[in-house]
């Protein structure tokens, strides 16, 4: 307000000034080029305080807080300092000075005292990393965030998005049905949901999480897009002008709209032509697995935390660490494992994570154990937020059983099995330089038994006496929420042979882990 005073006391004082001169000067001596250019100095000074005026306005540390008003309710309420410290650090992120604001944030995160003033930072950190690129690091601030509070919508919705952009299906639609679970009446958590299935080409319940959204707002020209072109590609051409004028009506550019409608159904045939490619490839080599995600609530299977035994001793005379607990009776039927029995998995917390890469077999940083009495072991959860072991935490563990799980492009085996199919006729040689088509059947989900995802190679492809180990026993992939690292999104494997999996005798394991 000082500011606006002092402005309008500024053109008060040239008025005054233009007056006098156009009045009380000889008239026969005024040049009307001199008022014209006295006018236009007039204008240019108003219009730059003006303008000064206003860029104060847009950069008030006011302005940002009621921009962001939902996310600062309460924080840093009895402390003014350092309230205005992040407000500033707002500001540095809308103006896209994002180390900078960054930098400020991490020097408040540990000034703050509660909950509700880290919740903030943790956010607006997080928002920076996105505008920077770093996906990762986004999706890691997030996930601390909502291990201050489980129900913040924000943080969920924008995982939703960050996981359906880097392809993390999986934990994109389970932060997308807990936005929704949290907020029941949020349009755009709906569409973020219908949007995941989309990109999955799974179109009913892309269509019915996109009806749901349209349901609570009926001019969401995104979920109304996403219709037209959903129905486009099944040919139904009624719906899909039907929701097309929804779209338009509700602001989409028909044009844009138009050429996405024409973009996705170029690329879809591809699509469907790929997907019959892989389901011919998946019955011909598939065998069963059990994959795993690290968000089980009940059970006794843990990766990471503790089990109730002395750990086995590595060859610096440090005790290994435990990677993994398996209890046989909590997998899902199946005539891989046997049906009771704890399988322990431990390796050194160490650079190489207990691998020794010219002997794998070795047990001497790693060590595999089982033993058939479950009820003699009890696992417990065990974090430390300063670690640097593979597993950040303990995650318990939920299964589902795979009945075919397909060849991947990297396992060994895969050009042999390959030609035998072409020449069996089940799929033809222009399918090996189609890299649609190898990319999809890779799988990098963690898993017991099926095949082994690699991102370097097969360590058994060169070396004969290591063929013998035919059967995946465990594998541990690297996730985008920070709960699995090995090395740069690394996957560990372990390997069986057959037989000895049958003695239930796991003396003689091979164990390998790479990275990019």
């Amino acid at each position: 307000m000082k500011k606006l005073f002092t402005i309008l006391v500024t053109i008060f004082v040239i008025g005054v000034v233009v007056f006098f001169f156009a009045f009380f000067m000889d008239p026969d001596s005024i040049d009307p080029y001199d008022i014209f250019k006295v006018f236009s100095s007039i204008i240019g000074m108003i219009s730059v305080a003006l303008g000064v005026y206003g860029r104060h306005k847009r950069n008030s540390l006011a302005t940002y807080e009621n921009k962001y008003s939902e996310y600062l309710q309460g924080v840093f309420e009895n402390n003014k300092a350092l309230k205005k410290e992040l407000l500033r650090a707002i500001r540095d992120y809308e103006n896209n000075n994002n180390q900078k604001a960054i930098k400020s944030l991490v020097t408040l995160y540990k000034k703050a005292d509660y909950h509700k003033d880290r919740e903030a930072i943790l956010l607006f950190m997080a928002l920076c990393m996105e505008d920077c690129g770093n996906r990762n690091e986004a999706i890691s601030y997030y996930r601390r965030l909502l291990e201050i509070n489980p129900f913040n919508s924000t943080a969920l919705s924008n995982l939703t998005v960050l996981y359906r952009k880097a392809g993390n299906y999986d934990e994109a639609l389970k932060c997308g049905k807990r936005a929704i679970d949290f907020d029941i009446k949020n349009a755009n958590a709906y569409h973020n949901v219908a949007s995941i299935y989309f990109h999955k080409y799974e179109f009913k319940e892309a269509k019915e999480y996109a009806h749901k959204a349209l349901e609570i707002q009926t001019n969401l020209k995104v979920a109304a897009s996403l219709l037209a072109i959903v129905y486009s590609l099944e040919k139904n051409f009624a719906e899909a002008q039907k929701y097309t004028h929804i779209a338009v009506t509700s602001g989409e550019d028909p044009e844009k709209l138009k050429t996405a409608i024409e973009k996705y159904q170029a690329s879809y045939s591809d699509v469907v032509n790929i997907k019959n490619k892989v389901m011919l490839w998946t019955e011909y080599t598939g065998k069963s697995a059990i994959s795993f995600t690290l968000d089980g609530k009940d059970g006794k299977s843990i990766i990471g935390g503790k089990i109730n035994e002395n750990a086995p001793i590595g060859s610096n005379g440090k005790p290994l660490r435990l990677l993994a607990a398996i209890f046989c009776s909590e997998l899902p039927p199946n005539d891989l494992f046997p049906k009771k029995g704890v399988i322990r998995f431990y390796i050194a917390n160490d650079d190489l994570y207990g691998a020794d890469f010219d002997t794998p077999t070795l047990q001497k940083d790693f060590r595999v154990l089982y033993d058939p009495d479950e009820y003699k072991f009890i696992t417990t959860n065990y974090g430390d937020p300063d670690d640097e072991f593979a597993v950040c935490g303990s995650h318990r563990v939920k299964f589902n059983y795979i009945q075919k799980d397909p060849l991947t492009f990297c396992d060994y085996r895969f050009d042999n099995s390959f030609e035998n199919a072409v020449l069996e006729g089940v799929l033809t040689p222009e399918c090996r330089d189609d890299d649609d088509f190898m990319e999809a059947t890779g799988s990098d989900v963690s898993k017991l038994g099926g095949y082994p995802m690699f991102t370097q190679y097969d360590p058994r492809e060169d070396r004969e006496e290591l063929q013998k180990y035919d059967m995946l026993l465990f594998q541990l992939s690297s996730d985008y929420g920070g709960k699995v690292m090995f090395g740069d999104d690394g996957i560990c494997n372990f390997f069986i042979s057959s037989e000895k999996l049958k003695q239930l005798d796991f003396t003689d394991v091979l164990y390998n882990w790479d990275c990019y």
